[in-house]
């Protein structure tokens, strides 16, 4: 039970409804309980989760992300770091529309706090970066979410 997907299938809309449901458009499809947990900074109910066999590094929702990807993303710090002491792969990549790792999408999202964790847990740092973190002080997210320029600076300077 533990295993069963967010989507259409396992969790239908209403039949007054042809829409998807609350958990396709907050969690996204073919995530699991983990993922939701996580958006909801429910860090008890992750570790237990996991416990009972939840696989941490599970993706699915956008870019077949896993919950770290999402975390740092949102630069959710205490989510973050439950899910490495959970044993959560740091460096895994996501989809094909990004590849990228979770410090990688801490850089888009203007995620310092969770960038500056990862790489203090050892994330490896990739070749782009440094160009990302540039893009971002000049103002290239800013699309995305507003994100205050000192974070970008913040990640430029723990680079180096």
């Amino acid at each position: 039970m533990l295993h069963i997907p967010i989507n259409q299938e396992t969790f239908p809309p209403g039949s007054d409804h042809d829409v998807h449901n609350i958990l396709t458009y907050v969690v996204g499809l073919n995530t699991n309980l983990l993922h939701t947990a996580a958006i909801g900074s429910q860090l008890n109910l992750m570790e237990k989760l996991v416990k009972l066999g939840i696989d941490v590094n599970a993706t699915g929702g956008y870019d077949d992300s896993t919950a770290l990807h999402m975390a740092a993303w949102r630069n959710d710090l205490p989510v973050s770091k439950k899910l490495v002491e959970l044993g959560i792969q740091i460096d895994k990549r996501s989809g094909a529309i990004h590849n990228n790792t979770p410090a990688g999408w801490a850089i888009v999202g203007g995620s310092a706090d969770v960038f500056c964790y990862l790489l203090d847990q050892g994330a490896e740092v990739q070749g782009y970066f440094e160009r990302d973190i540039v893009a971002g002080l000049n103002g290239e997210f800013q699309k995305y979410q507003y994100v205050p320029l000192n974070n970008f600076r913040r990640m430029k300077e723990m680079l180096g």
